[in-house]
């Protein structure tokens, strides 16, 4: 397999796989730090694709932490 044929397998993974993973490397990881660090360790993706998912459940985690406050 080259390089070209590994980049597109990657990039076929998808993005509810990866949301899924994160929320439950967030879950079972003391900072969100070290929850990006598994994320990095179980997908071989570039950050532009990891950002936005990553920004995203680190919102929807902060929501969920509020709710729970009230």
């Amino acid at each position: 397999m080259d390089r070209f044929d590994k980049a597109t397998d990657e990039m076929d993974i998808e993005d509810g796989e990866i949301e899924a993973a994160l929320n439950k490397l967030i879950a079972s990881s003391e900072t969100y730090e070290e929850a990006f660090d598994k994320l990095y360790e179980l997908y071989d993706l570039p950050f532009e694709k990891l950002e936005p998912l990553m920004f995203k459940a680190v919102a929807n985690a902060q929501m969920l932490g509020y709710l729970d406050e009230i």
